[in-house]
């Protein structure tokens, strides 16, 4: 009798577990770089029915990382009206069903989604994000600066953020602070392609093509994804502008 209680709680403890277990197997899969692998063990944690909302949250990232933004944004907004979740908790989840409007070609709908986030949630993350999306509409230049300033006071550690500056300084003419930026960026992050697109797009526009060209020709080494903000006809028409200068 008594080995039959241990075996039950055993059991009972494994049963309890086994969500985490999976999720962990799906974190050292993505880690190895195997987004199939992390998919597959998040799938089988969520099947459970017993996935914290914090792991959906990521779920719902990886799923928007494979290419799927529709169901992406299905999964998130079922977190997103989860009433049992506090307010605060479901930013993440927010910022990341943004970024699937983005990839549904929704930017109004990504814009809102952002401001409204910003009003109570002012993170690295949200900084990036609205920085970003704010750059795909028609908001004044000036605005995109003015804000994209504030976020860089906020982190300007943060990638996505300096990147976002750079940005912001192209389209108000600032191209050799943009340049600078972007310096900063290729030394600490060399994989990073958006870095080396809008360096190129600085030294184009300062007229020193060669530089812009030598930007433009490590992007072939960088590791790009579906979540790439750059994309291969804006790489591609972009050499062929600085070659044509050349």
């Amino acid at each position: 009798m008594k080995w039959i209680i241990i075996l039950l709680l055993i059991l009972g403890l494994l049963w309890y577990l086994l969500p985490t277990v999976l999720t962990v197997l799906g974190n050292r899969a993505y880690h190895d770089k195997s987004l199939r692998e992390a998919l597959k063990w998040y799938q089988r944690a969520y099947k459970t029915g017993r996935m914290s909302p914090m792991t959906k949250m990521a779920y719902g990232l990886l799923i928007l990382r494979d290419g799927r933004p529709e169901d992406a944004e299905r999964l998130l907004s079922a977190v997103i009206s989860d009433r049992k979740i506090k307010p605060e908790k479901k930013a993440p989840a927010r910022a990341y069903r943004a970024m699937a409007y983005v990839k549904q070609g929704k930017i109004e709908d990504a814009y809102e989604e952002m401001q409204e986030l910003l009003e109570t949630n002012k993170s690295s993350l949200t900084y990036s994000l609205a920085g970003y999306i704010m750059a795909l509409t028609d908001c004044p230049a000036e605005q995109l600066l003015a804000f994209c300033e504030e976020a860089y006071d906020y982190n300007a550690d943060e990638r996505d953020i300096a990147d976002n500056l750079a940005v912001a300084c192209l389209k108000c003419g600032d191209a050799a602070r943009a340049a600078e930026l972007c310096e900063d960026l290729m030394e600490d992050y060399p994989d990073f392609t958006e870095g080396y697109y809008h360096a190129a797009q600085a030294y184009a526009a300062l007229g020193d093509f060669p530089k812009a060209k030598q930007c433009l020709d490590k992007i072939a080494d960088c590791r790009r994804s579906y979540m790439t903000t750059v994309s291969e006809d804006e790489i591609s028409g972009l050499a062929e502008r600085i070659h044509a200068a050349l």
